[in-house]
């Protein structure tokens, strides 16, 4: 890029911020240089997008020049991190416009990015191991930008071809072209690779039978003949809807890092789509999105995009009107495809019965008195605090004779929450943590009368099945993220932590800000919980005044899942005291 030269100090824009912005000290491009610490060479990881031996030691011989030209350029500084993503950015961005960058675009980039990394602080809070590993990602992937659009341009395919004439020219002259891509950006017609997110939605036009619903969208592939859906999943999800028949699953697991990159572009090699709907908002899923081809790219409007999204699709969703729910927003891509919205969205993700043996093996019988509490989530700052979760499993057993389950993951993070809470325990509480999966959940939450959860996927999941979910909203803004059909239910101090905490209303923060702060969910009192559990519809729970039933007592757990020992797991429940409204 134009701006990459070697000790050219980081033009930061003065906004309209006022004289403190304008007046911000600029600092040297050197804070963001490191040495590299690293097991692999550039080189080596760039082999590795082959598949084949022969494959390899072309891409090692492609890459030795790629690498060496682009390092000795003096327009750009060797392990220098605000000039490594500067490239790749600068390289996709020019590739979804079509041209090669402006001097002026480059160095705005440039800028933009040192900025960043020096505001946030990148630089001293992660290892050298850690920046190298970024530094290398950004490298290796604008070579594998720049290698994509020179077969495209040399052999008029997006298929990557190992050996072979074409690429003995074009490997020449991708020495070149990568010197002018390191300045100025890369250069690509509509004939590239057109990108796609990790979670898109692509519809092609060929025959699909299947009377199954979307679990996106709602509509079977028999009410649209001709619509055939392609879902490319992260593997983990694959395992909560992967067997969904009519839907064709491209299956990915973003732990492979560039192997996910190249695991892609091969499934998907020679292929074409009609439209693709970008439904993720990531840089990750905006780079993966450069490598699927097709016609019609449609991505959210510019207040629910982020990091570049808009540069990636042809059309966008209408503006947004107040703060809409991920789920709404997800269905305002059907106009724009030229389908009718579903006046209410269902979900039919499929189960065997193995699973639903398991869950009526762990809640036997049809009592309407069970509460499930998944108190885990993958960020620890929407994790309620553990005694507040036992003073609610003690009101649940002992005001209202209900039986209490634990679930979570298989993971050690949700067995120390598991454990913390069991330990603060005075009542008989079912500890499923790591017994039950992503399937046997949904059954388990079909069997309940109400689950109580932080902002996770269990939460969505038993929403999913038609169980009132008791939601715990404080990090995160119940509004966008609730689950879906139990909004009203959930208790959301959404609005006091963004006040406290950033001094802002949430109307005034992006939509999809998260408050991932210490603390922010001790905002949430066990007495508010309680409250807004008697709002859970009186279907649900016992008429006032009339004593709660003997609940069953706690099945036979087999020993390959047997709990561990623990005196809140007892086999039996105490008698309950009479019901409260």
């Amino acid at each position: 890029m134009g701006a990459l030269r070697v000790g050219a100090p980081a033009r930061v824009a003065a906004g309209a911020a006022g004289a403190r912005r304008r007046a911000r000290t600029r600092q040297p491009i050197e804070r963001t240089d490191f040495r590299p610490e690293r097991s692999r060479s550039l080189i080596e990881q760039y082999a590795a997008f082959a598949d084949d031996a022969e494959g390899r030691a072309f891409l090692r011989e492609l890459g030795a020049g790629l690498f060496a030209s682009l390092e000795s350029d003096p327009g750009f500084r060797r392990d220098n991190l605000s000039h490594g993503i500067a490239l790749v950015l600068g390289l996709a961005i020019a590739t979804e416009k079509g041209r090669e960058l402006e001097a002026r675009e480059s160095e705005a980039l440039l800028a933009a990015v040192h900025a960043f990394l020096l505001d946030a602080g990148v630089m001293e809070r992660l290892s050298r191991a850690e920046i190298t590993a970024a530094y290398d990602t950004c490298v290796v992937f604008a070579a594998m930008i720049a290698t994509l659009n020179l077969d495209v341009r040399t052999n008029g395919s997006p298929g990557l071809r190992a050996g072979g004439p074409g690429h003995g020219a074009g490997g020449a002259r991708g020495l070149r072209a990568l010197r002018r891509q390191g300045r100025r950006g890369a250069l690509a017609g509509r004939d590239n690779p057109a990108p796609c997110a990790r979670w898109p939605c692509s519809s092609s036009r060929r025959s699909a039978t299947s009377s199954t619903p979307c679990p996106w969208c709602g509509r079977s592939a028999s009410s649209v003949p001709e619509l055939a859906i392609t879902w490319i999943i992260g593997r983990a999800e694959a395992g909560l809807v992967g067997d969904l028949p009519g839907v064709e699953f491209v299956v990915l697991d973003k732990r492979e890092g560039l192997g996910a990159a190249a695991r892609l572009r091969r499934a998907l090699r020679g292929r074409r789509f009609d439209a693709l709907l970008l439904l993720q908002r990531s840089l990750r899923a905006h780079l993966l999105a450069l490598l699927v081809p097709a016609d019609e790219r449609l991505g959210f409007d510019r207040a629910r995009a982020r990091e570049g999204h808009g540069l990636f699709v042809h059309r966008r969703l209408p503006p947004m009107v107040g703060r809409a729910h991920v789920l709404d927003s997800l269905l305002e891509f059907l106009p724009l495809l030229g389908l009718e919205r579903p006046a209410q969205p269902r979900w039919e993700i499929p189960v065997s019965e193995e699973d639903r043996a398991f869950a009526a093996a762990m809640l036997p019988g049809r009592s309407s008195r069970r509460l499930i509490l998944s108190p885990g989530s993958a960020h620890p700052e929407r994790v309620w605090p553990p005694e507040r979760y036992a003073a609610i499993a003690a009101h649940a057993v002992r005001r209202h004779g209900m039986r209490v389950a634990l679930c979570g993951g298989p993971g050690a993070p949700d067995r120390r929450l598991a454990d913390a809470i069991l330990a603060r325990c005075e009542v008989p509480v079912l500890d499923l943590t790591g017994k039950d999966t992503l399937k046997r959940f949904l059954c388990l939450a079909e069997r309940a009368s109400l689950v109580l959860s932080p902002d996770s996927g269990p939460a969505h999941l038993a929403n999913a099945v038609g169980t009132p979910v008791l939601g715990l909203y404080a990090a995160t803004e119940c509004a966008r993220s609730g689950p879906y059909s139990s909004r009203a239910l959930c208790v959301d101090r959404f609005a006091e932590a963004a006040l406290r905490l950033l001094g802002r209303r949430p109307d005034e923060l992006p939509w999809g800000k998260h408050i991932h702060l210490p603390g922010v969910m001790e905002l949430i009192t066990v007495e508010e919980v309680g409250g807004a559990a008697r709002r859970v519809p009186r279907r649900q729970r016992s008429r006032p005044g009339v004593v709660a039933p003997q609940p069953e007592p706690l099945p036979a757990v087999p020993a390959a899942v047997a709990p561990r020992p623990a005196r809140c797991t007892p086999t039996a429940f105490p008698p309950p005291t009479a019901a409260s409204p």
